[in-house]
């Protein structure tokens, strides 16, 4: 809008203000009277901008996909026959708005009950001026014809708009990469999300287990899977020649999951070589150091050990990782818990203690000879300042 430079850097920290909704009131304001028709009345407007207290954004754009950021009629599409009515409807709004508290007293505006002299060049207002830092947005005030607030809207969806068909198509241009990519390495790989908007290459076999039972159920229909007694049983027997696996687990306890693993893991016998268990739990009791005899033995021969999204997965979990001496490919994208580390990382006192994960992860880089790849997932990326990397791994590491 069309402000001075210090009002704009207070509602966009370093960046230009977006364009005037004013502009074309300010080049026909010459060509224009105070009297409207009805079709096309004056109107006040109220907009909000986020500061940089809570949009880092450079662009309109991110301003504009912020929730802050709105804009709204005061006082309905009817509005005013003249724009002097305008303004005395839009001082009033002013007034009454805690964004503008203090406003007259600072610009030593008139007393209550003293006779109000308006000033229409004077049309517009923004809470910035007030220079109140703490704010996570401004409150922009102006009154404009009603063709005009018409066009300014229309401009913001057609920006918005046109960023949602640019990012859907960078989306899409990255999947299909990442799709050639996994075609072209020719291993089982399962993306978060998942199909459409990933791209799987399935294991042999997709397991799960619910109930206590084992069903094969593909990964696409495994969360929503409900045993009504219609889906019989999985024959473990069918295992015998299987390579890979995929499992997840549903409404069963950890004695179950137990007991059926050790099933599976005894008719893979030398066989397996990779397992993929999203959203793993109880890892030293299902393939660790507590696990049965057929999942220890399996273990030693594993190459592929992928743990997406698993629960509760603390450094001790993470050392057992280090007990598969045939390792080459780890895949523990989103199962690092900042929790473990956030006491850590908020320390006062100065930080002289290891990030939870360091050691066990150098342990696994250690023991595990023939381990050429880790997949982490995105636990470098950056949110509000911090990393999960930042909570979880020391930088030597």
């Amino acid at each position: 809008c069309s402000f001075s430079s210090t009002s704009i850097n207070h509602i966009t920290h370093h960046i230009s203000h977006p364009k005037t909704i004013k502009s074309k009131n300010n080049q026909n304001k010459n060509n224009m009277t105070d009297n409207t028709t009805s079709k096309d009345p004056w109107v006040v407007v109220t907009s909000f901008w986020p500061t940089y207290r809570v949009c880092n954004g450079t662009s309109e754009v991110e301003l504009l996909q912020s929730p802050y950021s709105t804009i709204s009629l005061e006082g309905g599409e009817d509005g005013f026959e003249t724009k002097k009515e305008a303004i005395l409807y839009a001082i009033a709004q002013r007034d009454r708005s805690c964004w503008f508290e203090g406003w007259a007293e600072m610009h030593d505006e008139y007393d209550e009950d003293d006779d109000i002299s308006i000033d229409e060049s004077v049309d517009q207002w923004c809470s910035s001026d007030l220079e109140n830092v703490d704010n996570d947005e401004e409150q922009i005030i102006q009154v404009m014809l009603l063709s005009e607030y018409s066009e300014e809207k229309e401009r913001r969806n057609k920006i918005l708009k046109k960023a949602y068909e640019e990012q859907l198509a960078k989306t899409d241009a990255a999947r299909c990469k990442k799709a050639q990519q996994i075609r072209r390495a020719g291993r089982v790989y399962y993306s978060f999300p998942p199909p459409p908007r990933g791209y799987d290459i399935p294991a042999d076999v997709e397991l799960l287990i619910c109930n206590g039972k084992l069903f094969n159920v593909p990964r696409k229909d495994q969360l929503q899977f409900k045993d009504e007694g219609q889906v019989a049983p999985f024959d473990i027997s069918r295992l015998t020649a299987c390579k890979s696996i995929e499992l997840q687990v549903i409404n069963s306890k950890r004695e179950d999951i137990m007991k059926v693993t050790e099933l599976i893991f005894a008719s893979c016998k030398d066989k397996l070589e990779e397992f993929h268990w999203i959203g793993a739990r109880d890892v030293p009791y299902i393939i660790g150091s507590n696990s049965g005899p057929h999942a220890r033995e399996c273990m030693q021969n594993l190459k592929v050990l992928s743990l997406p999204f698993a629960r509760g997965f603390d450094p001790d979990d993470l050392v057992e990782v280090s007990k598969f001496p045939s390792l080459e490919r780890l895949d523990l994208r989103s199962s690092l818990d900042m929790q473990h580390g956030m006491h850590i990382y908020y320390d006062d006192s100065g930080r002289n203690t290891e990030m939870p994960y360091s050691e066990a992860f150098l342990t696994v880089c250690q023991k595990c000879e023939h381990l050429n790849h880790i997949d982490l997932g995105d636990i470098m990326t950056e949110l509000d300042g911090f990393s999960v990397f930042s909570m979880t791994l020391d930088r030597f590491v």
